[in-house]
């Protein structure tokens, strides 16, 4: 319960915290690199270990797609842009709302020694907050929609968590490896505050 509480506040932050570092770049910097070098220690030293002692060697191949499948859906949605846009945007949001249910997941699973998730969800909490808040720049409002929204849903996944990690233990394990790929897309995607 208390990594759930960090995880909506570090949300319900996230806009004052990307309205300061607005005004101090050298900040912004220094935070992006340390988030970065948390993540992929988090990856490399946690998340993918515990995965391949579970699921076998598919959780590289599982990784890696995690980590390119973000640029690829990116790259495909710029060269429609325009016909593509308001769909793009729904489906982003409908993608970033299950993301947040699964956040909701990986919160509720037992806490343990070899159990990284939920300090994985809480790392890329504020950095997922504050991109949220750059995408919808021009409509503040809706940004607080979204993060409100963000929110709902990672609270419905922690609720339906325990009961879905007793049932479908196994599936965490490569739900796990897919989002230690996307955290590694994290680290390598820079996100400037000041571009909208």
């Amino acid at each position: 319960m208390i990594a759930l509480t960090i995880s909506i506040v570090l949300l319900l932050v996230a806009p004052f915290v990307y309205r300061a570092l607005l005004e101090m770049k050298k900040f912004w910097g220094a935070m992006q690199k340390l988030v970065n070098i948390l993540i992929s220690a988090l990856v490399v030293l946690h998340l993918l270990p515990e995965s391949i002692a579970q699921i076998g060697w598919p959780a590289l191949g599982l990784a890696f797609f995690g980590l390119f499948l973000p640029g690829l859906l990116e790259r495909a949605w710029k060269r429609g842009a325009e016909t593509v846009h308001l769909t793009s945007v729904g489906v982003g949001l409908i993608g970033l709302l299950l993301h947040g249910a699964m956040d909701g997941v990986a919160l509720a699973t037992p806490a343990s020694m070899g159990n990284s998730l939920p300090l994985a969800v809480i790392l890329h909490r504020l950095p997922d907050g504050m991109l949220i808040c750059a995408f919808f720049a021009d409509r503040r409002y809706l940004s607080y929609l979204v993060l409100a929204l963000l929110g709902i849903s990672t609270l419905g996944g922690f609720m339906a968590g325990g009961r879905f990690f007793q049932e479908h233990a196994g599936v965490l394990a490569y739900f796990q490896a897919l989002v230690a790929g996307s955290f590694l897309h994290i680290t390598f995607d820079y996100h400037d505050p000041s571009v909208h």
